[in-house]
């Protein structure tokens, strides 16, 4: 019992001289420290703020959109790592099957954009940005589920030695979510891994 009153009694006396340095002397170690964590923690929130003020500006509808998009990345990079790839897509596949009660618009050119511009707006402002790969695999999910069939490309190049790979979604050969000049540094494999 009474050592907790010494840890008590001396605590107060440090603190105050933290807060009144003498002149001259450097500020205390603690002191800027709890300071930049006060100011990370006023950053987070306001960023915190900001995520959720340019989510509530979003149709009901969009911002279901995102939510279900800042749900699925990180679902689809730790799928990708738990079970193989093509496997999880054909899973996927025939769950969308079994889930998807909406038939592909006549013009779905204008949906894919939109999906496209929110999986993007998820991965930009959401808590876990993803892979082009786990980017990939969440808008062709969504896009599936809304009745669009698109397929998930893989491509590799050599790079100073070592292979590199890299992933994008198409639609009758269209590029969706990549920009054509980037893809055009890879070369795709012939299958894809959604069909």
């Amino acid at each position: 019992m009474h050592a907790p009153a010494a840890i008590v009694d001396t605590q107060p006396a440090r603190v105050q001289a933290c807060h009144r340095p003498r002149r001259g002397a450097r500020p205390c170690r603690g002191l800027l420290l709890l300071r930049l964590t006060e100011l990370r923690y006023a950053a987070l929130v306001a960023s915190l703020v900001s995520k959720l003020r340019n989510l509530a500006a979003l149709s009901p509808a969009d911002r279901r959109v995102v939510v279900e998009a800042a749900g699925a990345l990180p679902a689809m990079a730790l799928s990708l790592h738990v079970v193989r790839m093509t496997s999880l897509f054909a899973r996927l596949d025939r769950l969308a099957d079994r889930v998807t009660t909406r038939v592909p618009p006549a013009d779905p050119v204008p949906l894919i954009r939109r999906t496209r511009g929110l999986v993007a707006l998820a991965a930009r402002r959401g808590f876990y940005r993803g892979n082009c790969l786990s980017r990939s695999a969440t808008l062709w999910w969504l896009l599936r589920r809304q009745g669009i069939r698109t397929d998930v490309r893989i491509g590799v190049r050599k790079e100073d030695g070592d292979l590199v790979a890299h992933a994008w979604v198409e639609r009758d050969g269209m590029i969706l979510n990549d920009r054509a000049d980037t893809v055009r540094r890879y070369i795709p494999f012939a299958e894809t891994l959604t069909r």
